[in-house]
């Protein structure tokens, strides 16, 4: 587990599935969450290369924010075919606010 300045520790799970989907791809998406006694933030799925938009919207939660790193295909001004990755912390209004200044404390440290 690698900890972070605030008090919580990101699982090495996450870090390892991270670095799977940022450098070699291997995944569309991935979802992380913050454990249920807030003291680390694990992974809750991966969606697999051939996984679409709108299985990844079926993935998300309707409650309780998350951090969601995704990678899709984009086609830039001159047509050449290129992948972006997005890193961002989806707020669910029914999150609590200690859970929600946790999880933004901690997203700045992850990005």
């Amino acid at each position: 587990m690698v900890s972070l300045s605030g008090g919580i520790q990101v699982a090495d799970e996450c870090i390892s599935e991270f670095v799977a989907l940022r450098m070699k791809r291997a995944h569309r998406y991935m979802i992380l969450k913050v454990n249920d006694d807030k003291t680390s933030i694990v992974l809750e799925h991966v969606g697999s290369r051939e996984s679409t938009f709108e299985q990844f919207k079926e993935q998300l939660p309707k409650d309780g924010g998350r951090y969601v790193s995704i990678s899709f295909p984009n086609i830039s001004f001159y047509y050449c075919l290129h992948t972006i990755l997005y890193h961002h912390f989806l707020d669910m209004v029914s999150s609590s606010l200690s859970t929600l200044l946790l999880m933004e404390e901690s997203n700045q440290r992850l990005c």
